[in-house]
């Protein structure tokens, strides 16, 4: 398996539709964990006041503007794949 770390985010208000962008592929739901760790608290020193409401799971962190959810958030969160990698952990 291989384990990609994707950020999504809209905001509607100012015109911000990005692609969804892949930060990293690593072979270990470990590293990957890891990351997204790393990532969240990152992501958290920099949140404007508008995310008002929060989930979070292993495998996915999502903030978001309560009554507005679907015209403003922020999303990062591993996705799998079945691909196999040539080595032990890291980036395939």
């Amino acid at each position: 398996m291989i384990y990609t770390i994707v950020q999504t985010a809209v905001d509607t208000d100012r015109g911000f539709f990005p692609d969804p962008f892949a930060w990293e592929s690593y072979c270990s739901i470990d590293q990957a964990r890891e990351r997204l760790a790393e990532l969240i608290g990152e992501e958290k020193k920099n949140l404007d006041s508008r995310f008002d409401a929060e989930k979070q799971s292993d495998d996915c962190w999502e903030v978001y503007e309560a009554d507005y959810a679907a015209a403003h958030f922020l999303r990062i969160e591993i996705l799998s794949s079945e691909l196999s990698c040539d080595g032990e952990g890291g980036t395939p």
